[in-house]
């Protein structure tokens, strides 16, 4: 971990009675994760000099998360990807080369043409809202692997 928040605020031009952090713990799992590993971050936190405003903790923002992300599929602005890692590399590389022909002034379709639109935009791009709010409950209820 290498953070050094005195340039990055000078650099950004953040008053002195303004210089605050907040150390987020990205606990999406809260019963997996293992206090020891919590402890540890503390003391190396605190070994480096680091005093954070606060400390907050992912998991307790879960239900507001949650509710936004229903607004966001109501609202046609989220759907539920459920590709498996190796669609997800494909998606990516695939995306990348598009970008990279389009960026040398090449035709995207010629250079990286897109094999299915399960990879590109997505199988469940389209899906309509009803199905994606019917998916996402069933991912909070921990029904997918």
């Amino acid at each position: 971990m290498n953070m050094n928040f005195s340039l990055a605020f000078e650099k950004l031009g953040v008053p002195k009675e303004h210089r605050r952090t907040i150390f987020r713990y990205d606990d999406t799992n809260p019963d997996a994760e293992e206090e020891e590993y919590i402890d540890s971050l503390q003391r190396d936190l605190e070994w480096l000099g680091w005093k954070p405003e606060r400390t907050t903790y992912s998991c307790e923002n879960f239900q507001q998360l949650y509710e936004f992300a229903v607004q966001l599929i109501r609202k046609g602005l989220a759907y539920v990807c459920d590709m498996n890692k190796a669609e997800m590399e494909a998606q990516r590389d695939l995306a990348r080369r598009r970008v990279g022909a389009r960026a040398t002034g090449k035709d995207p379709d010629v250079e990286a043409p897109i094999p299915s639109p399960d990879i590109l935009p997505g199988r469940n791009r389209d899906t309509s809202v009803e199905r994606n709010l019917e998916l996402f409950e069933n991912m909070r209820l921990g029904l997918y692997d």
